[in-house]
């Protein structure tokens, strides 16, 4: 939600507190001292749970702006693909 609202040019505290407090539950869930892995482990999860979300909310406004002559099941598979392409080097 907040990357939506983002992209839309509005401002949720709401969304912002809910994210907050799944952050920080995730942090309090996890804790085990603070290591440098720790952190970096926390980070990275961080990062990619907002990466993940960017993707899905980007996916809904680009398909909404520009039509497939193909329905969006056709093309779906090449997600996979790029995440392939992304993992293999990993």
């Amino acid at each position: 939600t907040l990357v939506d609202d983002a992209l839309a040019g509005r401002f949720s505290p709401v969304a912002l507190l809910a994210a907050t407090i799944a952050t920080l539950g995730a942090g309090i869930i996890r804790y085990d001292g603070l290591s440098e892995d720790f952190l970096t482990g926390f980070l990275l999860l961080q990062v990619a749970n907002f990466t993940f979300a960017a993707g899905q909310v980007g996916y809904k406004h680009v398909m909404a702006h520009y039509t497939l002559s193909v329905p969006g099941y056709r093309t779906f598979g090449y997600f996979f693909f790029g995440a392939l392409i992304i993992a293999l080097p990993s």
